[in-house]
């Protein structure tokens, strides 16, 4: 008997161990989403509410695969939940919208669930990939946090997170406080360029250079396109005439005519699948000086 309490002891320590790794592993991570569906309506057929989201996130939408039937205002863990009718299995939708040239990674999440009169099984799913399952009680309860088995990293433009409540029966589910787990960046870095002298003298060498500590720093290979406004549009320059070095982090006018006083020149970097943009430079040219003619009177 002692054996048996014993070996349940140390499994019951090893469960909690786990449970607190866990928890530990996500409150590491960062909130991207939670939603404790406590503003209303609940009753309607989408249902955005007032999330805390990352900025990374411009819109968060809730719908169901009811064919329009409304949510319905629940009592959740504290407070509201969002209810969903089932007669035998449903499915809630949570769709993001990521912003232009931002990513999130989501890598756990955790919920309270719910099931009227019968257990009920649930199914999460990101973009249609199965990222985890468990089952909601009668009683309620949070089905975590947990890290996913499959993280989902990178993710960008629309995301739709699925999470299918299937089981015998008819009844009502109650969603609360829908947390999501990850981290949000944006694909490319910042960089801050070295500043360019912009002046020279006619018939003189003006030399630009497109210098970035971050880029030199950094892993990835670049190239460069120098290129000048011409009737409202940036033109990719070439190596001829004036031009040198248009496809090099160092670009150089030769003989510089007076006439390219006010031209303006960009240069787009390409680094690691990004592009930054070193610009506008208004190009100064001042005159040659002219000679001075001295008379001299006997």
């Amino acid at each position: 008997m002692h054996l048996i309490d014993n070996l349940n002891l140390k499994l019951n320590y090893n469960i909690l161990f786990f449970v607190l790794l866990q928890t530990l592993m996500l409150n590491a991570q960062q909130e991207i989403y939670k939603n404790s569906f406590e503003a209303t309506p609940l009753n309607v057929t989408q249902y955005s509410g007032n999330p805390t989201m990352h900025s990374n996130i411009t819109s968060a939408v809730w719908s169901n695969d009811g064919y329009n039937f409304n949510f319905s205002q629940e009592t959740g863990d504290t407070g509201n939940a969002l209810g969903l009718s089932i007669n035998g299995g449903s499915k809630y939708t949570l769709t993001l919208t990521i912003a232009a040239g931002q990513t999130i990674s989501i890598s756990g999440l955790n919920f309270w669930g719910k099931k009227e009169m019968a257990n009920m099984s649930w199914t999460v799913r990101v973009n249609n990939f199965q990222v985890g399952t468990g089952n909601t009680t009668q009683v309620g309860d949070f089905v975590g946090p947990f890290t996913l088995t499959n993280p989902m990293n990178n993710l960008s433009g629309t995301v739709n997170i699925e999470i299918d409540v299937n089981g015998n029966g008819n009844g009502t589910y109650s969603l609360d406080d829908f947390t999501l787990y990850g981290s949000a960046s944006n694909p490319c870095p910042e960089v801050s360029f070295m500043p360019v002298d912009n002046v020279t003298c006619e018939n003189k060498f003006a030399t630009f250079y497109a210098y970035s500590i971050e880029l030199l720093m950094s892993q990835e290979s670049e190239t460069y396109q120098w290129k000048v406004l011409d009737n409202g549009a940036y033109v990719p320059l070439t190596n001829a005439g004036n031009y040198l070095g248009v496809d090099t982090p160092a670009f150089s006018i030769q003989n510089t005519p007076l006439i390219f006083d006010g031209n303006k020149y960009i240069c787009e970097v390409t680094s690691g699948g990004c592009t930054y943009i070193l610009g506008p430079i208004t190009l100064k040219v001042y005159p040659k000086p002219q000679p001075i003619t001295i008379q001299y009177n006997n």
